[in-house]
């Protein structure tokens, strides 16, 4: 799957708790999902849990059966840049392409104006990936009107897979856990 070791440990319960009902009911028809190819836009900012909650459905997703592939949109980036082997039939991108269920983690505004693998390049790979049932699960920081800015460009993003839309909300879990280590670290002195 190639889920970060720091999100393999990511428990339903931890995700912020106004989204879980959405999450259950994704993860209760998740085989249903997987054969209609639907996926999730998980919106939210930093530090929510977004990238918990794709490694959750993700570990679902393996345990059913599914194969199951994580990135970041600036590895898969690179991964296209570079032409990186997944394995010596198939390149990385000809993996994501093909994989059953995609966690694409991290969109960003400025993934819009990247030359190699851009917004373009992603709208097409969901819609692909969608006219064939197969679903991603994307996160991002944009808002939904950041997303249907015409200016920021990402507006097409939402018709190009079977996408819907979860809003993670609630605190910074990131900045919580700076703030605990820069506790203990003032009380080891």
């Amino acid at each position: 799957m190639a889920v970060p070791a720091g999100l393999w440990r990511a428990r339903f319960d931890e995700l912020p708790e106004a989204s879980r009902p959405m999450f259950a009911s994704y993860v209760a028809r998740l085989d249903e999902m997987v054969t209609k190819g639907v996926g999730l836009l998980i919106l939210g900012p930093q530090g929510v849990g977004k990238s918990a909650a794709l490694s959750v459905v993700g570990k679902e997703a393996r345990s059913r059966g599914h194969t199951v592939v994580y990135t970041t949109v600036w590895d898969l980036r690179e991964a296209v840049r570079a032409r990186t082997p997944f394995d010596n039939d198939e390149t990385v991108f000809d993996r994501v392409r093909n994989v059953g269920v995609l966690l694409l983690d991290n969109l960003r505004p400025e993934d819009n104006s990247e030359v190699v693998f851009n917004r373009r390049s992603i709208e097409e790979l969901l819609s692909e990936r969608a006219s064939r049932a197969r679903p991603t699960l994307v996160t991002t920081r944009m808002t939904p009107r950041d997303l249907a800015d015409a200016k920021v460009g990402w507006g097409t993003l939402l018709g190009a897979g079977k996408l819907v839309t979860v809003p993670l909300v609630g605190p910074d879990r990131h900045a919580a856990q700076v703030a605990s280590l820069a506790t203990e670290l003032r009380g080891a002195k």
